[in-house]
Order: structure tokens, then sequence, then C-alpha cells
């Protein structure tokens, strides 16, 4: 059964209303972090190799001096926030927990974070963490496009659930 006609049946009955997603994340790209200014501890930098199918990966982390935070600061990542590498293996998204504060995103790794409360970071984790989208990105890549034009152009309709 392909993924659409699953979204079909599952959705059969159901009120949803399909949004762009621009409507409800900020997608925000990270800072290029300069190697030579990491140290032993501090803000962790979220780096693509990271992000792996599902979670945030504990090997060779690196981190950025904090009395730097200011410098930063509008990089750094909350709880929950949804993290998507966009270059190498292009579309691995993981949610960020307490544990993995205080981080910050490096370049070539996207944030996706809900602009309202009409959806959960949860439900964006399991739309984006499956092949599907997987398969999407590896094609855009092969076509030698760029993964964050299509989360704001060809990719951007997806369901939401939503209560009257």
């Amino acid at each position: 059964m392909s993924n659409n006609c699953f979204l079909e049946k599952l959705l059969d009955g159901v009120e949803v209303e399909w949004t762009p997603l621009r409507e409800v994340v900020h997608i925000r790209n990270g800072y290029a972090f300069k190697s030579s200014m990491y140290c032993n501890e501090g803000i962790r930098v979220i780096r693509i190799s990271d992000v792996q199918k599902g979670k945030i990966s504990e090997k060779n982390i690196k981190f950025y001096p904090l009395e730097l935070y200011s410098e930063i600061e509008r990089y750094l990542l909350k709880a929950n926030d949804l993290v998507m590498s966009l270059t190498g293996n292009c579309g691995r998204v993981a949610m960020l927990s307490n544990n993995d504060l205080p981080a910050a995103l490096n370049q070539r790794v996207a944030c996706l974070r809900p602009k309202r409360n009409i959806i959960l970071t949860r439900y964006l984790f399991h739309y984006f963490d499956q092949i599907s989208f997987e398969d999407l990105t590896a094609k855009t890549l092969y076509n030698n496009e760029k993964l964050l034009p299509i989360l704001f152009t060809k990719y951007t309709k997806f369901s939401i659930y939503y209560r009257n």
C-alpha cells in the first residue's frame, strides 16, 4: 500500500486542514561555527553527523565556548526542537531533549519549530521520519537541488489535525 493510499485511509472521515509548511513552522538554518573554537565543554554544536535516524548521536560531541553565548544566541535550540540534516544523508530528523541542551544549530542543519499550538513537534517528527521523505530528499539531491527550498515550495502541504 502506498503512503498516499495509507494516509487517505487513515484520514477518512477525519477533519483535517492542508496547509503549507511555512505557515505552521519556522524553518531556521544554522551558523558556520569555527571548528578552531571548539572546546571541551560549553554549548553543544548540533552538526549533521549528530542528526541520526530519529535521534541525536552522542559520538564525537563538539562544544562552543559559553562566553560566546551572545554571538550565537539566535542559533540556540530548545527542548523538543526538530532538527533536520540538509546535506549528506539529507532529510534525517531528530528531536532535542533537555539532556542535549544547551545546544546551537550548525550550518547545513535546519531547525523546524512550530509557530502556533495547532501542530505538535512530535507530529512533525513522525511525518518527516519516514522512508517516503528520505526517498524524496535522495531524488532531489540526485537532481542537484537544495533541500531547504523544497521545504518551502515542492513539499509544502501536509495534513494537520485540529479541533473545532
